[in-house]
């Protein structure tokens, strides 16, 4: 028979190895660094991503035949969706304050054209009247709450290429949109735009027919015109501002056949050039900053002469940017287009084949 001892010492032993086996469970669970797992999403479509939560995330884009694509993440897998769509439309941006509150927008070219907005309630997305005129588009949005939101684009005179684009920005109140002043110059068009609070909105695009960057910036009271940094030929397709002090910016360049990657830092008050890891041969269309130290860009990467375009992705830690390739032939998004990051340990990018979406866990 086993004496108090006895089992004072057994229980001792026992305690003693949970505790090692739960240290050792717990080391082991640390040393695994977060990495890219592809994802399935229905229709591959999607060009832009938003995430409330790990658990709420909308993507939209545009179907074959010129309809609307939109698909919801609910921590497990995607979904596919069916937004409202008018006929010859696509869907370019979005963004979710929480589960049930998303606005998106893009473009509708049938008889009356235009702008086309919609907002998601938590069970369907419904179109929303819109500021629009026919070939006016909108490319980007941004929402710091359920009634503060921007969407930035571009006014056409008529179809593409017969006349001189002027940028666009419309104001979401909560009730309807309606168009917002502000600068533009001929052959002016914003892309993206981040709004991080009621008095501070940062947008990008291009000036002179995609040849030169182009930055607007919100104060609370007027939009003005910016400089970032570049020589012509280059242009700026993403932003996200994690704060009122600082944005990164990103986009690529139409004249050099290397196809240079594009990272623009905003910080007091200034945009300086800062150059990703192998920053040639690529092309960056989304950018996602959930902290000042941490953001994630992607893109395409220009490769074996351009026959493939295996997905980019910059990875910034406060410090250094850290670039990989995801090889389609891995079972990776070929191009990647939208970025939404709740934190350094969870991102969702969305793109084209062969899945449509991958999951940074």
């Amino acid at each position: 028979m086993t004496g108090t001892s006895g089992w004072r010492g057994l229980l001792a032993s026992i305690l003693t190895g949970l505790v090692v086996t739960a240290a050792v469970s717990l080391a082991a669970d640390a040393a695994v660094a977060p990495a890219w797992h592809a994802q399935t999403m229905p229709g591959n479509a999607a060009v832009s991503v938003s995430c409330a939560t790990t658990r709420a995330c909308q993507a939209v884009g545009q179907a074959g035949h010129g309809k609307t694509f939109a698909a919801a993440w609910n921590g497990r897998r995607w979904t596919h969706e069916s937004p409202p769509s008018p006929v010859n439309s696509a869907l370019a941006g979005v963004s979710c304050v929480s589960a049930t509150r998303c606005e998106a927008v893009g473009e509708s070219h049938n008889a009356t054209g235009g702008v086309l907005a919609e907002g998601w309630t938590g069970r369907h997305w419904a179109v929303q009247a819109a500021t629009s005129h026919a070939y006016w588009t909108l490319q980007g949005v941004s929402c710091v709450s359920s009634t503060f939101c921007v969407a930035v684009g571009r006014r056409e005179p008529g179809p593409v290429g017969t006349g001189s684009s002027q940028s666009l920005v419309e104001g979401w109140n909560g009730h309807r949109w309606a168009q917002l002043s502000a600068p533009s110059a001929p052959n002016d068009e914003l892309i993206s735009v981040s709004y991080t609070a009621p008095s501070f909105c940062v947008a990008v695009g291009a000036s002179g027919g995609l040849t030169h960057t182009l930055v607007e910036q919100w104060n609370g009271r007027s939009w003005a015109r910016g400089t970032a940094p570049g020589p012509a030929g280059e242009f700026l397709t993403g932003v996200s501002c994690p704060s009122a002090t600082q944005c990164i910016a990103v986009g690529g360049d139409q004249t050099n056949d290397s196809k240079v990657v594009l990272i623009d830092r905003l910080q007091a008050g200034h945009w300086t050039r800062q150059v990703g890891a192998g920053s040639q041969n690529g092309f960056l269309r989304g950018v996602s900053c959930p902290t000042t130290r941490w953001c994630v860009t992607v893109g395409s990467a220009f490769v074996a002469s351009g026959s493939t375009y295996p997905g980019l992705v910059e990875r910034w830690n406060g410090s250094t940017w850290t670039r990989q390739l995801l090889q389609p032939g891995a079972g990776y998004v070929e191009s990647l287009y939208g970025a939404s990051c709740r934190s350094s340990s969870f991102c969702e990018v969305v793109g084209g084949a062969p899945r449509g979406a991958e999951g940074w866990r």
